[in-house]
């Protein structure tokens, strides 16, 4: 974006962010948690519109942590780094890296909950982390990983206030069956997407935007959206030979001017200031 504004060109930018997985009072654990595990092994987590941690029920933690473990197996076996199906971590650099957030979280009181055994090549399980605060790195940083925090909360006024508080998310997962409790959390934040009751499919289809919001990106694409994103628009307007155009220059005012005004752009407003008529002072209206 700052080497665009160097040549004034426009750019759309559809970037990251910490995506929240809501999971609402009466919504099967399990189900979610299949879901959600889903969303945070795909290519190891590293999709911009991966879950990056689930706020859940604090009377549900336990049984969330457990049920995720037995999905993360259930989806790529007993062990995970032998299978064909699961992706290695793209870097050394960002494997690194990712250690290095579980390490300061263990070492800030998080609990790591491992779902099988670190593999060669990069080859990294995925790690459930309760007891997170907010100072450590995995809470701050979009994760990019196979690391999945896990929030817990008491109200659901409490859950949309963590999401709040936060900058805008490129997604959002609100995993619920009741219509009223989805609604109020899409009335209440704001993200660049939404899927309800799983995660990503927002994204596959193609006949709908697709982009950011805040933080987490400018502008939209697929479908129609993003032939009109990243195409300008050019008007073309050619004057009629007897356009009579000469009734709008000044002099101002004249009877002729008044009609073909009115003909034109209609009557207006009546209380509008005309040429010669001083206007009447009006009280600022807030905006």
């Amino acid at each position: 974006m700052r080497q665009a504004a160097q040549n004034l060109t426009p750019v759309t930018l559809e970037l990251g962010g910490k995506s929240p997985a809501i999971v609402m009072r009466g919504y099967p654990v399990r189900e979610a948690a299949l879901r959600i595990a889903h969303g945070k092994s795909t290519n190891a987590g590293q999709i911009c519109v991966a879950p990056d941690y689930a706020l859940v029920p604090r009377e549900q933690v336990a049984e969330f942590v457990s049920a995720a473990q037995e999905a993360f197996a259930r989806l790529y076996g007993p062990d995970a780094a032998a299978s064909p199906d699961y992706t290695a971590v793209a870097s050394e650099r960002h494997a690194i890296r990712l250690r290095a957030m579980l390490d300061d979280a263990r070492a800030k009181g998080a609990v790591v909950t491992t779902c099988g055994e670190p593999g060669r090549n990069r080859k990294m399980p995925l790690h459930i982390v309760t007891g997170c605060s907010a100072d450590m790195a995995l809470m701050r940083e979009e994760i990019f990983g196979p690391i999945l925090p896990v929030v817990p909360y008491d109200t659901h006024d409490e859950a949309i206030a963590y999401v709040r508080e936060r900058p805008r998310p490129l997604a959002l997962y609100c995993f619920s069956h009741d219509a009223a409790a989805r609604d109020e959390v899409l009335r209440r934040t704001h993200s660049g997407g939404v899927t309800i009751n799983d995660w990503a499919w927002h994204v596959i289809n193609h006949d709908a935007p697709f982009g950011g919001v805040g933080n987490s990106g400018i502008g939209t694409y697929h479908g129609v959206e993003g032939f009109r994103e990243l195409s300008h628009a050019r008007t073309v307007f050619k004057r009629h030979r007897f356009f009579p155009v000469g009734l709008f220059y000044p002099p101002y005012g004249g009877l002729v001017q008044r009609l073909s005004l009115k003909w034109f752009v209609g009557p207006g407003d009546p209380t509008a200031k005309k040429p010669g008529v001083q206007a009447k002072a009006q009280a600022p209206v807030a905006r």
